[in-house]
């Protein structure tokens, strides 16, 4: 398991005032591709290694080979389905890989040109509208605000069958996972969702996970940006250019204006505020008592928050602030 947190020894000689300033990286995004599934499954584990309701959800051997490869495997069925699509924020280092530990480098090697890194990525899921879609995946959330006794139709999850096995159910959330936890979370979680979205349209952040040596650089926002920037031109996918050629970040001209699309996520606490500063609104608080659940003994309450943002908002923010993981499908 790679150490995401290194402690720095103690300096013992004075830094020099000629040192140079910091640069801000280089960050181009590409779509991601099968070879990038090792480095997307060990890159979720390391943004969300030390959080407490990963360890109780998923289990602490989340970040094994076995698990991982697991992991792998599930990202890999979203990436060949036609409404999801993916996208990974490479840093351009000359090779020079700054969060790079011995356990990760294996994993890297398959999905990345030499000399770049994948730092972030972002996953999304489109339907609505008569598409067809009115679920997703089964781990993210919603309810809207002011909609009183008004009952909307709440599509299934196709993903989680209504009798399962211990078997079915490591297939769906991983061995060692808390079952009840998850299902609570992110199954409840989608139906409060697709509830706020009633029949149109909408774009779905499956997931959105940063590097932990490089949060606070704003790469979880030009990954969520790039999305938002398409559901306001009405467009559910991005181009499509080549894995080596950067996506680009600003949407073509239409000549026939697409209707915008809301988009919808389940945030942790850590990102909420990048959420509200690209326009979204809390409409669903999910508490969570961690020592309520089996295994969960002594640990402490956590929230998982719906949140809508309704089609072609304006007031982006910059925001840097409040990337630390962030999401997980």
């Amino acid at each position: 398991m790679a150490i995401t947190h290194p402690s720095t020894p103690p300096t013992t000689h004075h830094t020099k005032p000629t040192s140079p300033p910091k640069q801000t990286p280089q960050i181009t995004l590409h779509p991601l591709t099968q070879s990038d599934l090792p480095r997307l499954s060990l890159l979720e584990h390391l943004a969300f290694e030390h959080d407490e309701f990963s360890d109780l959800a998923f289990g602490r051997e989340r970040g094994s080979p076995e698990a991982l490869q697991m992991r792998s495997e599930q990202f890999g069925k979203f990436l060949s389905r036609g409404d999801c699509w993916f996208v990974k924020a490479v840093l351009s280092n000359g090779g020079k890989g700054k969060g790079k530990g011995k356990e990760e480098k294996g994993e890297e090697d398959g999905g990345e040109e030499y000399g770049d890194e994948i730092v972030g990525v972002a996953g999304w899921m489109s339907g609505g509208g008569g598409e067809g879609e009115g679920s997703g995946d089964g781990k993210q959330e919603e309810k809207e605000k002011g909609k009183g006794d008004e009952v909307l139709e709440v599509p299934e999850v196709p993903e989680i069958p209504k009798v399962k096995t211990k078997e079915e159910l490591e297939k769906i959330w991983g061995k060692g996972s808390n079952f009840k936890l998850c299902e609570d979370v992110f199954v409840r979680g989608d139906e409060y969702m697709f509830k706020a979205c009633g029949k149109e349209r909408w774009l779905k952040l499956n997931i959105l996970v940063i590097h932990p040596h490089y949060q606070r650089h704003g790469i979880g926002t030009l990954l969520l940006k790039q999305g938002l920037q398409l559901a306001d031109s009405g467009e559910a996918f991005p181009p499509s250019p080549t894995p080596s050629s950067p996506i680009q970040t600003q949407t073509q001209t239409q000549t026939q204006p697409k209707t915008p699309i809301q988009v919808i996520l389940g945030a942790s606490p850590w990102g909420i505020g990048l959420y509200r500063k690209h326009g979204f609104q809390e409409v669903h608080s999910m508490d969570i008592r961690l020592d309520l659940y089996e295994g969960g003994e002594g640990m402490g309450s956590t929230s998982h928050v719906i949140m809508r943002r309704a089609p072609c908002c304006e007031g982006v923010g910059s925001g840097e602030d409040g990337e630390k993981g962030l999401e997980r499908a």
